[in-house]
């Protein structure tokens, strides 16, 4: 989303539609408190491959990232009611990350839950995997953009509705897998290899094993039992048999 001018009442931004890539807006939206909810009436200068530009009067619907304009079709433009912060956040996927808490259950049933050291070490290791997990999410949506853009559901994820930009997912998602491979590092050589295990499985996963049959559900099951090994290397102790095979 690309400030393109303002004044006192209305702020103006560049929209892409997402089904035709070559129809952008220049969209000004009034600069007041309102009802998120509301629809609102905005003026957007459509803009075409194949001719000059024109206005259009458009109001938004519930999603307010949905315009109707003249001849009641609607595009998809990101309007500024969504900041940078949120659309990263929701790319990242923090409601997911609680699959990563395996890499307690080592610490629960080696009866170290209470040795401060452990405890933390296991943090640590929940925290490596949620950061490796936050930078597969950002990829993922990075490489799903242009498929999402066509689904009913996806296509209003932050990285294919336009709210986050592909470039600024992509250097969460680098600065994410730094960030989380110098904290595997700081708990030894096996948890590092083992998150770096995890990561490669996962990117594997978003660009290619999801599309294969059988293969998509072992990599995910794969991945449930390198985070148990992960949080077993993190304490240390030895990994149990029972527990890896259960999980």
């Amino acid at each position: 989303m690309d400030h393109v001018g303002s004044s006192q009442d209305f702020f103006g931004f560049l929209g892409v539609d997402p089904v035709e890539p070559d129809v952008t807006f220049v969209v000004f939206v009034p600069f007041e408190p309102d009802d998120p909810h509301a629809e609102k009436l905005y003026l957007a200068e459509i803009r075409t491959s194949n001719s000059t530009p024109h206005p259009a009067h458009c109001f938004s619907t519930l999603s307010r990232r949905e315009l109707t304009c003249a001849g009641g079709r609607r595009r998809s433009v990101p309007l500024p009611d969504a900041s940078m912060t949120k659309a990263l956040l929701q790319t990242l996927r923090p409601h997911q990350w609680v699959k990563n808490l395996f890499a307690f259950a080592p610490l629960v049933f080696s009866r170290e839950l209470f040795h401060p050291i452990s405890a933390l070490r296991a943090g640590g290791a929940v925290l490596v995997f949620c950061l490796l997990a936050g930078a597969v999410y950002a990829i993922n949506d990075v490489l799903d953009a242009p498929s999402d853009r066509h689904h009913p559901v996806k296509r209003h994820r932050p990285v294919a509705s336009g709210r986050l930009s592909a470039a600024a997912a992509s250097a969460a998602a680098m600065a994410l897998i730094a960030a989380s491979l110098v904290g595997a590092a700081l708990l030894g050589v096996g948890f590092a290899i083992t998150a770096s295990v995890y990561l490669l499985l996962n990117l594997a996963y978003s660009l290619k094993l999801k599309t294969v049959a059988f293969a998509d559900v072992l990599s995910i099951a794969a991945g449930f039992v390198l985070r148990v090994l992960g949080g077993s290397l993190a304490i240390p102790a030895p990994p149990s048999r029972y527990l890896l095979l259960c999980t």
